[in-house]
């Protein structure tokens, strides 16, 4: 972690991984996308693999390898995916990605198929459908937490719900959407538009008054706490793991690597020092949240109860093991000293922001033909 390697260095390190990669029979084709692509590696994230799978499974699967020291944030989706907006975050990935290994020349027709219609109007509403049809379900967990009195999992959603929506902004203005860099295209996004509402929407649901560099660090703090606290917790039960649903086991996995622990203080670190500790707060909130989820069905299934992640603070109080890390979340999501009246107005902010964007989405859609 934390390593700067020279662009001839970082060749031979993925070419060689490529290779070992290209030799699992389930490998359709590898490519690389994200910052890593024009090899300009800073050390602080993971370098993005995509690999298309033909294995027959039918969810994406991610997970961290530590390979010659650099960290390969390898992210597998089914060959059925490829060319269709199932998740909207793969056309970003497809489009972007530069082609290590395509002996069938499938992710090479998806990319050609792409070049000409990445920023098509009908192809752009695909994905902006994907990203409100996210917020909508946010939306409506909050109903559902809401009325089982879980005050602070509701904030949570609205917030998420808000931050969905926003991505809407963030890829009509051409920006692919990344945790990493949310919140600052997001507010580029809204300048390009006029809509500094939504972005300003968006700080207030998500609670971001007044975050400033001191108050990020140690939001970062209680996150490195949380995340030990919860990985202790699962080496401590890991027999409980083997009664989990595959996909849950795959995704927990990938959240509670401890690799993934070191990538998001590398690239929370590296926010804060550029000045941007609302984007740092986003991020580690970003990651957080899977890990929670987590940790919560592993603790519910210890004891032979289902997870209801509607509920999920109220949830982690009550929890064996879970009342320390119910209590640093409180912290990192800035939970604390909410009243009921100001939950039903961030609430309703995250409503009327996902509205908003919804409203004026079918214009900047049709703007692109």
């Amino acid at each position: 972690m934390g390593v700067t390697v020279s662009a001839r260095e970082f060749r031979s390190i993925i070419n060689s991984f490529v290779d070992e990669l290209g030799r699992d029979e389930s490998v359709a084709s590898v490519g690389l996308f994200g910052g890593w692509v024009g090899y300009e590696a800073s050390g602080s994230s993971g370098i993005d693999v995509l690999v298309v799978d033909w294995s027959g499974r039918d969810y994406e699967c991610r997970e961290l390898r530590e390979y010659r020291g650099l960290v390969m944030d390898v992210d597998r989706v089914p060959l059925s995916w490829v060319g269709e907006v199932v998740s909207p975050e793969v056309d970003h990935k497809v489009h972007g990605a530069m082609i290590m290994h395509d002996p069938g020349g499938m992710l090479r027709r998806a990319q050609g198929f792409l070049e000409v219609s990445y920023r098509s109007p009908g192809r752009v509403e695909m994905r902006v459908e994907g990203y409100l049809s996210a917020a909508e379900i946010y939306l409506s967990r909050i109903n559902s937490a809401l009325s089982r009195g879980d005050f602070e999992t509701a904030c949570v959603f609205a917030e998420m719900g808000a931050a969905s929506a926003g991505l809407v902004l963030v890829d009509l203005a051409g920006f692919s959407p990344g945790l990493d860099s949310s919140v600052w295209d997001l507010r580029r996004a809204c300048e390009m538009f006029g809509l500094l509402d939504v972005y300003r929407g968006f700080l207030e649901v998500g609670r971001y008054g007044g975050v400033d560099g001191e108050g990020a660090s140690e939001v970062r703090g209680c996150f490195e706490e949380v995340w030990g606290r919860v990985l202790r917790f699962l080496g401590e039960n890991s027999y409980v793991l083997g009664g989990l649903h595959e996909r849950l086991r795959v995704e927990l996995g990938y959240s509670a690597d401890p690799l993934m622990l070191g990538l998001a203080l590398g690239r929370s670190g590296e926010m804060l020092g550029g000045c941007d500790p609302v984007g740092a707060v986003a991020y580690l909130r970003g990651r957080l949240l899977p890990l929670l989820e987590g940790f919560g069905w592993v603790a519910s299934a210890k004891v032979g109860d289902r997870f209801d992640y509607t509920c999920l603070f109220r949830a982690l109080g009550g929890l064996g093991g879970g009342r320390e890390v119910y209590e640093s979340a409180l912290d990192v999501f800035g939970l604390r000293g909410l009243d009921e009246g100001a939950v039903e107005g961030l609430v309703e902010g995250a409503r009327g922001l996902v509205a908003r964007v919804r409203g004026v989405r079918r214009g900047l859609v049709a703007g692109l033909g």
